[in-house]
C-alpha cells in the first residue's frame, strides 16, 4: 500500500508541476496580452491627440474655403463684365466698319463722277462761272 501511496504522491506531484508550468505559461501570455493592450491604448491615445489637433484646423480650413468661394464668385462677376464689354466693343467695331464701308462707297461715287466728267468741277471755283450764268438766267 505504501508503494501505491508513493506512486500516487509522485503522480500528484507531477500533475502539480504540470499545472504550475501551465499557470506560468498563462501568466506569460497574460503579460504579453497586457503589453499588447498597453500598446493598443497608446496607439489610441496618439490617434485621439491627432484627431484633436486636426479638428483645431477645421475653422481655419472653413475660412479658407469661404475665401476661395468668394474669390471665385468675384472672378465670375468680372468675367461676366468683361464679356459684356467685349459685346459692346464688337458692336462699336461693327458700326465703325459699316461707316467705313459707306464712306468708301461715297468716295467711289466721287471718283466715278470725277472720272466721268474729266475732273471738271472738282473744285468749286471751277464751276463758279457756270453757276453765275445759270443764276443770271434764272433772275431774268
Amino acid at each position: 500500500m505504501n508503494t501505491a501511496q508513493v506512486a500516487n504522491i509522485n503522480a500528484d506531484t507531477e500533475n502539480k508541476a504540470a499545472q504550475a508550468k501551465l499557470i506560468e505559461a498563462q501568466a506569460a501570455q497574460a503579460w504579453a496580452s497586457a503589453g499588447q493592450s498597453s500598446a493598443t491604448v497608446q496607439k489610441m491615445d496618439f490617434e485621439i491627440k491627432k484627431i484633436i489637433e486636426e479638428t483645431k484646423n477645421i475653422p481655419d480650413e472653413g475660412r479658407r474655403i469661404r475665401a476661395t468661394v468668394n474669390m471665385l464668385a468675384e472672378q465670375g462677376a468680372l468675367m461676366a463684365q468683361q464679356g459684356e464689354s467685349q459685346v459692346s466693343i464688337r458692336k462699336q467695331l461693327e458700326a465703325v466698319i459699316s461707316k467705313l464701308k459707306s464712306e468708301t462707297k461715297l468716295l467711289n461715287f466721287d471718283i466715278d463722277a470725277a472720272q466721268s466728267l474729266g475732273n471738271v468741277g472738282r473744285e468749286t471755283g471751277q464751276l463758279k462761272p457756270f453757276f453765275d450764268i445759270v443764276r443770271g438766267l434764272i433772275r431774268k
